[in-house]
């Protein structure tokens, strides 16, 4: 009997000495999971908050919100582009109308110095 207990001692105390470098390396592994801990409970909250998010943006009546937006801004965009191609034309007539303004300031510029010039020799 007293042998039988010192062989089954034996055992168990090689199993743990078999089994402590697994003990510590699970030990190890449950700090590292509990400093993880915390940034993956914020990843978790933040996921859920961008689900509600996305579950409240995507519910029928804001699909069709969204869809009477769309259909303004696109309306909206197509008169603004009918204004603004009349306005590209009235704005290549004005520069066309200055750059000819300013070929006249020129030239009565140069008629003035031209005078000025005969008056200034005479």
């Amino acid at each position: 009997m007293q042998a039988d207990y010192e062989s089954r001692r034996a055992e168990v105390q090689n199993g743990a000495e078999e089994l402590k470098p697994l003990i510590k390396e699970l030990e190890e592994r449950e700090e590292k999971a509990k400093e993880a801990l915390p940034q993956v409970e914020e990843q978790i909250s933040e996921a859920e908050k961008q689900l509600a998010s996305f579950d409240e943006f995507t519910s029928s009546s804001s699909k069709a919100q969204l869809k009477d937006q769309i259909a303004k801004e696109q309306a909206q965009a197509d008169t603004l582009m009918q204004n603004n191609t009349s306005q590209i034309t009235d704005l290549n007539a004005a520069r066309k109308q200055m750059q000819m303004w300013k070929g006249l300031v020129a030239m009565f510029e140069a008629k003035i110095a031209i005078t000025d010039e005969k008056n200034n020799l005479e």
